[in-house]
């Protein structure tokens, strides 16, 4: 289950089923009009009325940040690959390798054109 609250008034406003068993996490992105369900391995964009907008599915774990002006992208990272994709569309808009020499860490966050990654040295 998702759980949508508005922190000022400190309520839930939405409650929505996940599309499937084991989310990981849940944003809110593309002005708002995405609810952007993270897995293990998978990424689905989702409107509120529940329907699969996008899928995008990975060989490996990944993690999942969001960024830009109005959450307009988000970045998904593996061990190997760093993605960034168009968060209305789901179409991705740039890949590329990790360093050598990186093990999974986890994305932290996004500000701009920048993404923060901790990370332990294999």
């Amino acid at each position: 289950m998702i759980k949508v609250w508005d922190v000022h008034a400190g309520k839930e406003t939405k409650s929505l089923a996940a599309m499937e068993s084991g989310i990981r996490k849940a944003m809110i992105v593309a002005n708002g009009e995405i609810l952007l369900q993270v897995y293990k391995t998978k990424v689905l964009g989702c409107n509120f009325t529940g329907d699969i907008i996008y899928s995008t599915d990975f060989k490996e774990q990944i993690d999942v940040a969001s960024a830009g002006n109005r959450h307009s992208i988000f970045a998904v990272i593996t061990k190997k690959k760093f993605f960034l994709f168009d968060s209305l569309t789901g179409n991705e808009m740039m890949q590329k390798e990790m360093p050598a020499g990186y093990g999974h860490g986890g994305l932290e966050s996004m500000v701009g054109e920048l993404a923060f990654y901790s990370t332990f040295s294999n």
